[in-house]
């Protein structure tokens, strides 16, 4: 089952990203990207990681986000990760805040925090549920009419349970960069 999850979470990244590349940032005028952010809009964002580390425990996830401006350069959202290690698969639900400083150029940078919660891995038994909050900042450049590239240092502070650190630890506080695709409406 757990071979199962595995495999669909690669064909998703694998499948997934390139369909939005293609139809979401090869379309459009970059020229007006920056007013996307304004109230009223909706933003998803997809990422992914996937460690091909053969000497230390394989952690993949993908990270989805669905946000709305409540208004300009303002935006809550919901956020799910999905993720697989060698404990099992692991399922991470939260809200975020974020703050977009609309600066009238195609580079945006933004702050934000978000609340997650995750279950156990499949078939745990000494695993508890984990809930902890992270803190992140990062710059979008605007590809296109209705997508960017966003690059962000999030950090991740543990309040209960464990979570994925890096490389798949167990850990109180994790840190790392990821690169999204974030797509407008």
């Amino acid at each position: 089952m757990l071979s199962l999850k595995i495999t669909l979470l690669k064909r998703i990244l694998v499948l997934c990203v390139p369909l939005f590349l293609y139809t979401n940032i090869a379309l459009g005028d970059a020229g007006a990207a920056r007013n996307l952010v304004n109230a009223d809009s909706v933003e998803f964002g997809i990422s992914g990681k996937w460690d091909l580390d053969p000497d230390d425990r394989t952690v993949s996830y993908l990270r989805l986000t669905l946000g709305y401006f409540l208004w300009d350069g303002h935006e809550i959202g919901i956020k799910s990760l999905f993720g697989v290690d060698e404990r099992g698969y692991r399922d991470h639900k939260g809200i975020f805040y974020e703050w977009n400083w609309i600066n009238g150029t195609e580079f945006l940078p933004y702050t934000g925090i978000d609340f997650m919660h995750a279950a156990p891995p499949d078939d745990s038994t000494d695993d508890k549920d984990s809930r902890y909050t992270s803190v992140f900042f990062g710059s979008k450049y605007m590809l296109a009419a209705n997508a960017a590239l966003a690059l962000q240092y999030q950090i991740d502070y543990t309040a209960s349970g464990n979570v994925f650190g890096p490389r798949g630890n167990r850990t109180k506080r994790n840190r790392e960069i990821n690169l999204s695709i974030r797509i407008y409406k």
